[in-house]
């Protein structure tokens, strides 16, 4: 059947809609409605944002569809910029793959940061287990003890910049941070850890006290048993995350 009608003319493809489109091509015209509309093998019923019934139809040998209810049927977002009379289509499937890409990269940030973890707390083991190695060498001088000093001060602030990184990351929303945050905390305690045996180690070798030598031994059977603590849960966040 055909209709006479005012229309704007809109064919439904992915692509903005000229904004001036509407006043210059607007007029009178002779549409056919005797057209069937399928969508993925499906007879959608068509409607307007308010809900009423709108249908497609042919001029001059193209067929025309309401862009909104073709939009809706087929998942696609659409929108109308009134500033610039535009109406504006995207696939929602590349919005979600711009959301999964970001949650990827946010991802994979906080893996990087994990990494640095691992570093630090190889480092404050393996410096720990040395300070083991001379504590009853009688040799010790105290150039042993400045060269551990300064180990000690170059991981404090190796450790102070990842803490900054990890505290202040601006990917919180990332699936892991949560499980980053805690082993920040942890690596902190147990970089003090390795504060304390240095400082027991150094007494002991400046005054022979025996006590200190204890203390020093506890303190490095706590940085052993931090150290695979933290090990392991790190480990649980990669395989989880590229299980």
């Amino acid at each position: 059947m055909k209709k006479r009608l005012m229309a704007l003319l809109l064919m439904f493809s992915f692509f903005t809609v000229g904004a001036y489109a509407a006043n210059q091509y607007q007029k009178t015209i002779d549409v056919s409605y005797d057209v069937n509309l399928s969508i993925n093998g499906q007879s959608p019923k068509l409607t307007d944002v308010n809900g009423n019934t709108v249908l497609p139809f042919t001029y001059q040998g193209t067929t025309y569809v309401p862009i909104r209810a073709v939009g809706d049927q087929m998942g696609a977002n659409i929108s109308y910029d009134s500033s610039t009379k535009t109406a504006k289509i995207s696939s929602q499937s590349s919005a979600s793959s711009d959301v999964m890409d970001d949650i990827y990269n946010r991802n994979m940030y906080t893996l990087k940061l994990l990494d640095s973890c691992v570093d630090l707390n190889t480092h404050i083991y393996t410096d720990t287990l040395l300070l083991d190695t001379l504590l009853l060498n009688s040799s010790v001088t105290q150039t042993n003890i400045d060269s551990s000093t300064k180990n000690y001060t170059l991981l404090s602030q190796i450790k102070t910049e990842l803490a900054k990184q990890v505290y202040n990351s601006s990917d919180k929303t990332s699936y892991y941070y949560e499980d980053l945050e805690v082993i920040m905390y942890a690596l902190e305690s147990n970089f003090n850890t390795y504060g304390s045996a240095l400082s027991a180690f150094t007494s002991y070798h400046t005054t022979n006290d025996i006590s200190y030598a204890y203390d020093f031994l506890d303190a490095l059977t706590a940085v052993r048993s931090a150290y695979y603590d933290i090990t392991h849960s790190i480990d649980n966040v990669h395989s989880e995350f590229w299980s």
